[in-house]
């Protein structure tokens, strides 16, 4: 192009730049056809390359790292320069201060200029934040963590807290070539029952490891506490308060007071004078004990009979003889609580507060901790975890306890759940309304239980389980299976009664069998073959059948003392009255040690069980010593069910 040719065009253009382009059509046009090409070339890629989605998301796949998009990476990556109360800046200050910048650039570069040469500074700073986008997103994607891994808190120190804590408190003292292991498994130590019957050889390894680390249980508060026993009350109240205080503290007072007790400690217990209930020679007897408890055998059985109804089976400690004979004689307070203020914090303290008065008021955590094992563990797991469904052959419970159950369902769906049942899945109601054992306040116990797990979910991953068959004796695979349905005598429920005349009269033995094999159609009552043996379902039958009849399914002397009194005496009795550790010699464990042990046997005196022993120590109305269960009271059905056993002779059914 000459100069003529470029002037001619020069002036041209100024005529048409002077003049303009329509907007309509002409720009509009453009703007379209430009739209038109991207959209289609959009269309192109997704159907020849496709839009990946990753898969739907599971709470329970601990495989998955959660990241954002490829285009966030750098703000992702950022962030990680800024941890804990610094992450608002990164997330808030430096993003908001970017788009302020972007706002205020046309009133920053207002030059004429275009070429890049001539605007180096909002070049040079175009170019560093690009770079430093382009590098966060490489650091990004070259530091992507790896996939989580299930993380669970120390089992050690749990199993610590569950089995040892109540009586040795935090951590224990042990001398210098003590075989601990022998002591833990075998016990004869201080009243200490043997845990070779509950515990693994390793769990008694991992405690012996425990308790000899060297402040094991200190560096486990300082570095895991907060997070491990803050947010569990029943842990809490367990390790620090149980060995004192048993199960639950009996306080009629409001929190601000009971807050103000436990922060400050220090003498707080009444206890009564005993100058004049005790003679000076037990006094003495009582005072060596408590000195020294191997020199006086005699101030044992005065301490089982006056003291264990407050202390427990924890000995308090006395400096000398004359210190121990005051505090006794002169009664008084005489117990120090430490100053909790000190040594939990506010939050802690906050829990303990809130468990307390719930288990004082009755329907706290601990009372639904109770019901759970009493009416759910056979089922669910001791922590909610599942397994096998006992009523479904080849079925599986899944976890109650994760934090996805837990966080899906308000407390409305829980109560629901245990009060109607599912008896699609084999769950029969729990509520009196439909037919359950449980009123409005025990539903209401069990609900703050499990949401209880809620803030520390003792399960996360589904259990792996396969179908199997159970090991239990007639009487036994009746309680654990049928009694959910037909009533723990086998008066009827959510399923008819087994021992009306109309059923005893219309089905024979042969008649029983097969429908506990092969189930009945139409009803919750599964194929029970698949799960229990022949011989098993031929010892269900023998047992339905030795059940006396009753019209209405409840016979005056029905009572089962397989049934109902023995799995009361394992929940209530059997701690302290077992083979190992019988108070007062008296045994809980078999019908036989029910009725012939015991110091001042017979303790059941069957068809009077007003001189009965038990029915006097379950009432709380014998004149020596304390009420028993003495850390809690049985339910009143369960007293009732005693009651009525002993009075129908006490029989061996």
């Amino acid at each position: 192009m000459n100069e003529q040719e470029k002037q001619k065009y020069l002036e041209e253009y100024k005529k048409d730049k002077e003049k303009g382009v329509f907007f309509f059509p002409d720009i509009i046009f453009k703007d379209a056809v430009i739209t038109l090409v991207i959209f289609l070339i959009l269309i192109a890629l997704a159907f020849f390359i496709g839009a990946p989605l990753e898969e739907r998301a599971n709470p329970s796949d601990t495989s998955y790292t959660p990241r954002p998009e490829w285009y966030f990476l750098f703000l992702f990556q950022l962030l990680k320069y800024f941890p804990g109360n610094l992450e608002v800046i990164g997330v808030i200050v430096i993003p908001t201060l970017v788009i302020l910048l972007l706002f205020g650039l046309p009133f920053l570069d207002k030059s004429a200029n275009r070429h890049f040469t001539k605007r180096k500074g909002v070049i040079l700073g175009t170019t560093i934040g690009l770079v430093g986008i382009f590098v966060l997103t490489v650091l990004s994607v070259l530091e992507a963590p790896p996939p989580a891994q299930t993380a669970s808190g120390d089992k050690t120190a749990e199993l610590y807290a569950m089995n040892c804590a109540g009586c040795h408190g935090p951590t224990i003292n042990v001398p210098q070539a003590t075989n601990l292991h022998e002591i833990i498994a075998q016990g004869t130590h201080e009243g200490m029952p043997p845990w070779s019957a509950d515990l693994t050889n390793d769990q008694i390894d991992a405690l012996v490891g425990f308790i000899l680390s060297p402040d094991g249980s200190e560096i486990f508060d300082q570095q895991c506490g907060e997070c491990h026993i803050a947010t569990d009350l029943v842990s809490l109240f367990v390790t620090n308060c149980s060995s004192c205080h048993g199960s639950s503290v009996a306080f009629a007072g409001d929190e601000e007071s009971l807050r103000e007790t436990i922060v400050q400690g220090g003498l707080h217990l009444e206890m009564p004078s005993w100058r004049e209930k005790l003679s000076d020679s037990e006094l003495t007897a009582l005072a060596n004990y408590v000195v020294d408890p191997s020199t006086s055998p005699e101030g044992e059985e005065l301490y089982q009979t006056n003291c264990v109804a407050c202390h427990f089976d924890r000995v308090p400690q006395a400096d000398s003889f004359e210190d121990a004979y005051q505090i006794i004689s002169e009664g008084g307070s005489h117990e120090t609580m430490p100053v909790w203020g000190n040594i939990l914090t506010d939050e802690q303290i906050d829990a303990l507060v809130t468990y307390t008065i719930q288990s004082a008021e009755g329907t706290g955590t601990e009372v639904g901790r109770t019901l759970f094992v009493q009416n759910c563990v056979s089922c669910h797991g001791d922590f909610g975890e599942g397994g096998p469904n006992p009523s479904m052959a080849g079925d599986v419970i899944a976890p109650i306890s994760t934090s996805e159950y837990l966080s899906t369902r308000d407390d409305s769906t829980l109560r629901a759940i245990i009060s109607q049942g599912q008896p699609n899945f084999g769950m029969s109601p729990f509520g009196l309304a439909n037919g359950g054992p449980l009123d409005e306040s025990e539903i209401d116990a069990l609900v703050s239980y499990i949401r209880s797990w809620e803030n520390d979910p003792p399960v996360e991953v589904p259990p792996e389980v396969s179908a199997q068959t159970v090991s239990l004796s007639g009487a036994e695979v009746y309680k654990t299976l049928c009694a959910q349905c037909h009533g723990e005598n086998a008066e009827g429920g959510f399923g008819p009664s087994l021992r009306s005349p109309e059923f005893r009269e219309g089905n024979t033995q042969e008649d029983i069998f097969n429908t506990i094999n092969l189930g009945h159609e139409a009803t919750a009552m599964i194929a029970w073959g698949e799960i229990l043996t022949a011989d098993q379902i031929n010892q269900v039958v023998e047992f339905i059948l030795s059940l006396p009849v009753s019209e209405g399914g409840a016979a005056s002397e029905g009572v089962s003392f397989a049934v109902t009194i023995k799995p009361a005496f394992d929940t209530y009795c059997q701690v302290c009255h077992n083979a190992s550790n019988a108070q007062g010699e008296w045994i809980s464990t078999s019908y036989d040690d029910v009725l012939n042990s015991g110091e001042n046997s017979p303790v059941v005196i069957p068809g009077d069980s007003g001189n009965s022993l038990l029915a006097q120590k379950i009432l709380g109305i014998q004149t020596e010593g304390g009420k028993m269960p003495p850390m809690s009271d049985m339910p009143q059905d369960i007293i009732q069910a005693i009651l009525d056993w002993i009075d129908a002779g006490a029989p061996n059914n």
